[in-house]
């Protein structure tokens, strides 16, 4: 996601953390690995944002979830063409879009990859990716 927002001219926080007024979003080392990668903190899908449209065309009406966001980067200015999709409850931004993207172009703050995959803000953001690369492997079908 950081480096998205980067490559369209946003810029980063580099530690966030040590911000007045903003949480510590990094992981605890002091737990066990597997612990590490539970939920932090919830985030907040905002309206009218291709999250919200994922997750309503899945039948989910919830807007907040909790998620495994570790990292201390965040972003401080977003990018060109940048969509927020999803914010912290300290205003971090969780999860953007690219607006002038042709095809599903996505970032998350969050370890999807450590989901338990049951998650309904999870699962529609796997469904979109794959929908995705269906449709451009059909688009490019039997080219290289």
């Amino acid at each position: 996601m950081k480096e998205i927002n980067v490559a369209f001219g946003g810029e980063l926080h580099n530690k966030i953390y040590s911000l007045e007024g903003f949480l510590d979003h990094r992981s605890d080392k002091s737990l066990p690995y597997e612990k590490r990668y539970e939920s932090r903190h919830a985030v907040e899908i905002l309206e009218g944002t291709l999250l919200e449209y994922l997750l309503c065309d899945q039948g989910v009406d919830n807007r907040v979830f909790d998620v495994n966001s570790l990292h201390s980067q965040g972003i401080a200015l977003a990018g060109q063409n940048i969509a927020i999709e999803a914010v912290a409850e300290d205003e971090v931004i969780e999860a953007i879009s690219l607006s002038s993207a042709s095809a599903f172009t996505m970032g998350v703050q969050w370890h999807i990859e450590w989901a338990d995959n049951d998650q309904p803000l999870d699962l529609c953001i796997s469904n979109a990716f794959r929908t995705a690369c269906e449709e451009r492997l059909h688009t490019n079908d039997g080219k290289k």
